[in-house]
């Protein structure tokens, strides 16, 4: 370990990630991260159904939408030149037509739905407490799809505002769900357009109010992302040139306490030789021919039938 790290420990949880548990992944960048990397070494992951969004009332909106039967409508629709936009999702949702947006947005909220009734983990990242609202409604949105800005105002959230909305969502997902595990944690990347004093108080802001979530719920953990950064590298060399999103360095970092927080014995396992076979199917031969462009195939074939021997019962193993 480096000199200057703390080394910082994180929480030891009695209950694990097993490689057939289903994972959600829902907010800001860390959530996007981690999401990706575990889906790229095929475990059964459902990530981002509003996008990537920052602020915690938009991550909990899908959530609290399904909690009331409410569906979309053109009420969530906004008009920028040709093109339509949702107020509660990432700009990645748009449409030509106002209509196909609502049933695209209302798929993924259905789907996000029947996966929280049977997901293992829920990972919900908050990444700014602070939030835009539309002048005219007062409603939060997810994104202002650069809409002109004096279409919107913009406020600190309290501590107060975000545990009023986390706590009844929270019972009702331990209700409808009482396996699920939700993790909370606060994205390292820094908001430097709000400023640097105010980019702090927005993180304390969440930082508290998820202490205030974690102590009066059960099933509610918190992992250190922000601080495994902010604190334990805590030096520029771990971001990028802009001096706000942690580099590769970082992130590999944090995936390894991650890692070793939540992975199984079996599931390290299961991950290390995902691992090792998206690496050799990776190094392929430059020539499509010969012997080595042979032997190499002969090898992924035996070790994709192996993995695939093992992994029976995992049926996701097999979309190799």
């Amino acid at each position: 370990m480096h000199p200057y790290f703390l080394n910082l420990k994180t929480e030891d949880l009695k209950i694990k990630i097993h490689y057939e548990d289903l994972l959600l992944f829902s907010g800001s960048c860390f959530s996007e991260n981690i999401a990706t990397r575990l889906q790229s070494l095929m475990f059964d992951v459902y990530a981002q159904p509003n996008g990537t969004i920052f602020n915690p009332i938009s991550i909990a909106e899908p959530i609290t939408r399904i909690i009331n039967y409410q569906v979309y409508d053109e009420n969530a629709i906004i008009q920028r030149d040709d093109l339509f936009f949702s107020k509660f999702h990432h700009g990645s949702f748009y449409a030509k037509d106002s209509s196909d947006l609502i049933k695209e947005i209302n798929e993924s909220l259905h789907l996000f739905e029947t996966k929280l009734q049977k997901a293992k983990f829920l990972f919900l990242t908050f990444g700014s407490a602070f939030v835009y609202e539309l002048t005219d409604s007062q409603e939060i949105v997810a994104n202002c799809h650069k809409l002109p800005q004096n279409r919107f105002s913009k406020r600190l959230l309290s501590i107060q505002e975000i545990e009023a909305v986390y706590q009844p969502i929270l019972k009702h997902l331990a209700d409808v769900n009482p396996d699920l595990n939700v993790v909370l944690t606060v994205s390292p990347v820094k908001h430097l357009k709000d400023g640097i004093v105010e980019n702090q108080l927005s993180k304390s802001t969440l930082l508290l109010a998820i202490h205030q979530l974690k102590s009066t719920n059960p099933n509610v953990s918190y992992f250190p992302a922000y601080e495994l950064v902010t604190d334990d590298l805590r030096d520029y060399r771990f971001y990028e040139n802009d001096g706000a999103h942690p580099n590769q360095l970082a992130i590999d970092y944090v995936f390894e306490k991650f890692k070793s927080t939540y992975f199984s014995e079996e599931t390290r396992v299961y991950f290390d030789e995902q691992l090792n076979f998206q690496k050799l199917k990776n190094h392929k031969p430059i020539q499509e021919q010969g012997n080595a462009y042979e032997a190499w195939i002969k090898q992924v074939k035996e070790v994709k039938e192996k993995l695939n021997d093992k992994y029976s019962k995992k049926p996701i193993i097999r979309i190799y």
